[in-house]
C-alpha cells in the first residue's frame, strides 16, 4: 500500500498537530534536493519523525522558514 504524500500527525517540538511530508515533497517545496533536506534533519533544523517502515516524514511547520531562500541556514 502507498503512502500518502503527506499525513498529519502531532508534532511534539511545534506542541501541534502539523502536516508531515515525505522527503521529496519536503524537498520540492523548499526548492532543494533531498540530500539537502537529509542534510537538516542531520543539524536539526526540521522536525521529522521515523514511522514504522523506517520511512522518514518531514513536519511542514518546521520546514516552513527554509521554504524562502533568503531565510535558509548554509549549507557547510
Amino acid at each position: 500500500m502507498a503512502s500518502p504524500a503527506c499525513a498529519k500527525f502531532f508534532c511534539p517540538i511545534c506542541q501541534k498537530e502539523t502536516k508531515f511530508l515525505h522527503i521529496h515533497s519536503a524537498a520540492s517545496l523548499s526548492a532543494v534536493t533531498p540530500k539537502t533536506i537529509y542534510n537538516w534533519m542531520d543539524r536539526g533544523w526540521v522536525h521529522w519523525k521515523e514511522m514504522p517502515s523506517g520511512r522518514k516524514l518531514i513536519c511542514e511547520e518546521s520546514l516552513g522558514h527554509h521554504v524562502n531562500p533568503a531565510n535558509r541556514p548554509p549549507i557547510v
